[in-house]
């Protein structure tokens, strides 16, 4: 019996792509949301860089205004080294404070990305073997119809 004989087989045929089109287009918003976690990873190495810069920038701009205002005192009395020390100190554990805050929220977060990889790939196996699952009764369906439906050329 030929596919022309059924009058469903266009259904069965229209079908089929529309599951095979959906199956793909979900491989493909998984894949972007598994480079899109990564890339959210990537942007938290940059604005760790902008961070750091800014603690850089702002410690430049405290010993400079504690240079100026030691250089516009009278003799050579550095009234502002004890307090240039201090600030030093202070930059220098806020740098060590942000950058163990920095490594513990990128180690989780490159975790989670790990973990959300697996997750989304376990999902497309599952999604996968119910659309093969479908598909093999939507061939089984088409195979009953065409032992139901009278051949035309008969």
């Amino acid at each position: 019996m030929s596919e022309q004989a059924n009058p469903f087989a266009q259904f069965f045929q229209l079908q089929r792509r529309s599951i095979e089109q959906s199956q793909q287009s979900m491989h493909r918003g998984v894949e972007f949301q598994k480079q899109l976690t990564h890339m959210m990873a990537d942007g938290m190495k940059a604005q760790q860089s902008v961070n750091r810069k800014g603690t850089d920038f702002a410690r430049t701009a405290f010993k400079s205004y504690f240079d100026m205002m030691d250089s516009s005192m009278p003799g050579d009395a550095r009234m502002y080294g004890d307090m240039k020390e201090m600030m030093d100190e202070q930059f220098d554990s806020i740098d060590e404070m942000t950058a163990q805050t920095w490594d513990a929220m990128e180690e989780s977060f490159e975790e989670n990305a790990e973990a959300m990889d697996e997750f989304m790939d376990r999902s497309l196996e599952y999604f996968d073997d119910a659309t093969e699952v479908y598909l093999e009764g939507l061939r089984e369906a088409e195979e009953t119809s065409t032992q139901v439906t009278p051949d035309s050329a008969e």
